[in-house]
């Protein structure tokens, strides 16, 4: 856990703590909440610059292109076993049909 060092006017630092806004857990959830309204404000500043200036739409051919791309380097070369993780963890091969050839 980070320790963090906070200077303030002593007249902020007793009403915080007089209004117990010190304790560590009660900055954390302020500081959270902060965070959270920076980052839905940022993210309403992108949606923003998307809708001024949109991306051209992705055809239909690019999209196969790149899913071509990705099983090319998914492909396991032939006579090499694929080991394949189950639920239980254990590493096993797959059945014949799941095979590569």
């Amino acid at each position: 856990m980070a320790t963090v060092r906070i200077t303030l006017p002593d007249d902020l630092a007793r009403d915080l703590a007089e209004a117990g806004l010190l304790q560590p857990q009660v900055i954390e959830s302020i500081l959270r909440d902060r965070l959270r309204a920076t980052r839905v404000a940022d993210f309403g500043k992108i949606r923003a610059a998307l809708r001024a200036d949109p991306p051209e739409p992705t055809t239909g051919d690019e999209i196969n292109a790149e899913i071509a791309a990705y099983r090319a380097e998914q492909t396991v070369p032939p006579g090499t076993a694929m080991i394949v993780k189950g639920m239980s963890g254990r590493a096993s091969a797959p059945p014949v049909a799941a095979r590569m050839p």
